[in-house]
């Protein structure tokens, strides 16, 4: 339907016509602008009509699993190095006692977990170029030492030691270590020893 200002705009030129004797150049000159008028309202309404958009949400979510194992000491957290002779260790520097194995054990890794890396901590002996822990019993044998160990390469695990451990595929994840006592000095007293090891893992 035309607007109201096409239906006067046509009435005005009908009156125009009338009025002058050459109206058929005036009607086609507005003949003309009435016809461009009419096909820019026919092409131009449609475009109007179809002039929409939409907006669509999706939401995408995942996780992000820190690397981490079950991590135990076999054969316990406990180990009792035994009870070893006096003449054994005494007046021989650098002597130790019989190596006992100690593990780590790692268990129900994160998937993707390559190696970790442990970092051992304790009470340093001062004053000896072997990095081992000390004796924490003030009235216990002196002179003795804990000496820690990789078992596969003999790498020192003292205090302030770190050892990165690769896992292998299709294995179990186990970390062997060698625990012994050692005396650097031969100077060795009768009595008790105790000694605290702490380790921290990292994980790559």
């Amino acid at each position: 339907m035309m607007n109201n200002w096409m239906i006067a705009l046509i009435h005005k030129l009908r009156m125009e016509l009338m009025r002058v004797n050459n109206g058929g150049r005036l009607m086609k000159s507005y003949g003309v602008f009435i016809i461009t008028i009419g096909l820019a309202l026919i092409f131009v309404r449609p475009a109007w009509a179809y002039d929409a958009n939409s907006t669509v949400n999706f939401n995408i979510t995942g996780k992000i699993e820190e690397p981490v194992c079950e991590v135990s000491v076999k054969p316990s957290s406990a180990i009792d190095l035994g009870t070893v002779s006096y003449q054994s260790l005494s007046g021989k520097p650098g002597a130790s006692s019989a190596a006992k194995i100690v593990s780590i054990a790692f268990d129900n890794c994160s998937k993707g977990t390559a190696s970790v890396t442990l970092m051992f901590s304790g009470i340093v002996f001062v004053g000896n170029d072997i990095n081992v822990y000390m004796n924490e019993l003030f009235s216990g044998a002196q002179d003795v030492w804990l000496q820690l160990q990789s078992a596969v390469d003999q790498k020192n695990l003292g205090p302030g030691d770190s050892y990165t451990y690769f896992f292998t595929d299709g294995a179990e994840h186990v970390f062997n270590m060698i625990a012994r006592m050692y005396t650097p000095n031969g100077r060795v007293t009768a009595g008790s020893v105790s000694y605290t090891v702490t380790f921290n893992v990292a994980y790559k």
